[in-house]
């Protein structure tokens, strides 16, 4: 092969592209130095502030338009694969449902508040992010837990400062010995 820059036909571009098919790049793997990430970054940086050319890589990067007939086939592919048993997280009916999202809390939640008038119990201001708080931990007390003499509105402040604000588990590791 001739040495020095030569242009290249399509032919030898396409053999040259198929050859190196599957091929793993000399430097992959290579860790970039501190230096040339910074210089990276920078370039990167400097580039994104032209939005020509952010909305070209971004587009070139998003999603490819599918045509109607082909989203169709693939929808007929997979259509029932991963329904009921077929699908990798069944577990024989059992749904779950996060706690904070059932509706009985979501009434307990509602009452609370409007009981305690929107305002902290403790401190008493009102037009701020208000939590519902359990005055006995629901995992000491889960019998308890939509009881709403139970809960007492508190702002995030004052809910911080109780006892069992996120140490309720970690309360029950220390003192599980004495239970």
């Amino acid at each position: 092969m001739p040495r020095g820059h030569y242009d290249r036909t399509p032919e030898i571009r396409a053999k040259n592209r198929k050859s190196n098919l599957g091929q793993t790049a000399w430097n992959r793997g290579t860790p970039m130095g501190e230096k040339t990430r910074s210089k990276l970054a920078e370039s990167i940086r400097q580039k994104w502030k032209d939005p020509a050319w952010r909305k070209a890589t971004s587009e070139s990067m998003g999603r490819k338009k599918l045509s109607p007939k082909h989203r169709e086939r693939i929808g007929n592919a997979t259509r029932g694969r991963f329904y009921g048993e077929k699908h990798h997280a069944w577990r024989g009916g059992i749904t779950h449902m996060s706690p904070r999202r059932h509706p009985a809390y979501k009434y307990w939640r509602k009452t609370v508040l409007a009981r305690d008038n929107h305002a902290c119990r403790l401190c008493g201001v009102t037009d701020v992010k208000l939590h519902a708080d359990h005055i006995l931990p629901v995992t000491l007390y889960p019998k308890s837990a939509l009881h709403v003499s139970n809960g007492r509105a508190l702002c995030v402040p004052c809910h911080t400062k109780t006892w069992s604000y996120g140490r309720v588990r970690s309360y029950l590791m220390q003192h599980m010995h004495n239970l």
